[in-house]
């Protein structure tokens, strides 16, 4: 059995690696207004809003880069005591960061990291899963439903999906050609129309929008996917939660983001009048909160949410729990990035092959090693009985 201890020290040095690897970018701070800072970069064309990147060790979020300016919001008022920083692209990191929360949260590992998310475990039980001897009872099924687009052991996977009590797991073993992406598909539409709300979620996006994609021929009207536009596929960008919030709030968000784009430019001008960045920072918080407001009313109204492991604790995702989680490609997901998307649900469908690729681990070179570190091959071991 997995020891929480271990785990965290070795994505705390997975975290190192990484870092080694990140490019850094020579900034000059050039304006403060608040939590508003503009600097002066020659890389400012290599960033887009959105994006999470880390100033020194600050974290913040790019609003704007143009003009050779990189305007970055933070969580807090801040001050940089050199004019001359380093600006990092965040988003790798941040995907350790959120592992390495779930653990101290959970049992307290030690208190390395900052807690700068509203992270929440709604269900404490997936934990139990992997670090205590859980008993669970063999499959059952009472449920008989047939699906004609399904064969028999692809229906059998459907029914003891439908059959899954509070805090049980369903193991489904789906090795590439076996149809497991259609079968996802059916058990989150099956769930939906009996009034579940659904996560589809893995670790890659691809493997989210094949079920999104093969979903939005079915019931386009009650799923979203959560996600950057650019990391998407084509066919699933109508689905997304960005344009489904703004043709909601289309007229008062388009007023709102036509003052900031005038105020923008007057910075990329070299406006730096406080009258600006005040006005600014207030269009921008009065936007940020229409957005969050109107996701939140998308978010409760759809059935089937598809996002990756890390998003589905990362805003907008962070309050949202759901009755079924459905995890894919597991065999290559490690324990805690399993467990971010786990911790959000009562029930759990996981599907994986456990003769895939472990989970990709730089600070170990012992393939049955690393092997331990695999959800889908813990649970496998673990609940054998759960398994089809």
């Amino acid at each position: 059995m997995m020891d929480p201890y271990k785990l965290y020290y070795t994505i705390l040095n997975e975290m190192e690696i990484a870092k080694e690897d990140i490019i850094h970018y020579n900034a000059e701070v050039e304006n403060y207004y608040f939590s508003l800072v503009v600097f002066k970069t020659k890389y400012a064309n290599l960033f887009e809003p959105g994006d999470q990147v880390l100033v020194g060790n600050i974290p913040g979020t790019v609003i704007s880069s143009r003009g050779g300016r990189l305007l970055v919001k933070f969580g807090k008022d801040v001050h940089f005591p050199k004019k001359k920083v380093s600006i990092r692209d965040n988003e790798l990191l941040i995907s350790y960061l959120v592992q390495l929360e779930l653990l101290e949260r959970a049992f307290n590992t030690g208190g390395v990291v900052d807690y700068v998310r509203g992270f929440k475990i709604f269900n404490h039980n997936a934990l139990d899963l992997f670090f205590k001897d859980v008993e669970l009872p063999p499959l059952s099924q009472r449920v008989s439903v047939k699906d004609v687009e399904l064969d028999e052991h692809q229906n059998k996977a459907l029914n003891s999906a439908l059959d899954l009590n509070d805090n049980e797991l369903l193991l489904i073993i789906g090795p590439p050609g076996t149809g497991k992406t259609r079968v996802i598909s059916k058990i989150a539409e099956a769930l939906s129309s009996r009034g579940e709300k659904v996560l589809v979620t893995s670790h890659t996006n691809r493997a989210v929008d094949n079920v999104i994609e093969l979903l939005g021929k079915r019931i386009p009207n009650d799923i979203v996917r959560v996600g950057m536009v650019e990391k998407v596929s084509k066919e699933v960008r109508p689905f997304l939660l960005t344009p489904q919030v703004r043709e909601r709030a289309r007229d008062i968000l388009s007023k709102i983001e036509l003052e900031i784009e005038k105020l923008l430019d007057e910075i990329s001008r070299g406006n730096t009048s406080p009258l600006v960045y005040e006005k600014l920072s207030e269009e921008l918080e009065k936007r940020n909160a229409l957005i969050s407001k109107i996701s939140e009313e998308v978010l409760k109204d759809v059935k089937v949410v598809g996002s990756t492991l890390i998003k589905s604790q990362l805003a907008p995702l962070t309050n949202i729990s759901f009755d079924t989680v459905i995890i894919d490609e597991a065999s290559q997901a490690s324990i805690t990035l399993a467990l971010l998307g786990m911790v959000k649900g009562r029930k759990w469908v996981v599907v994986g092959d456990h003769n895939q690729l472990p989970p990709i681990l730089k600070s170990i070179n012992d393939d049955d090693e690393v092997a331990k570190y695999s959800s889908f091959i813990t649970l496998i071991e673990k609940y054998k009985h759960r398994s089809l």
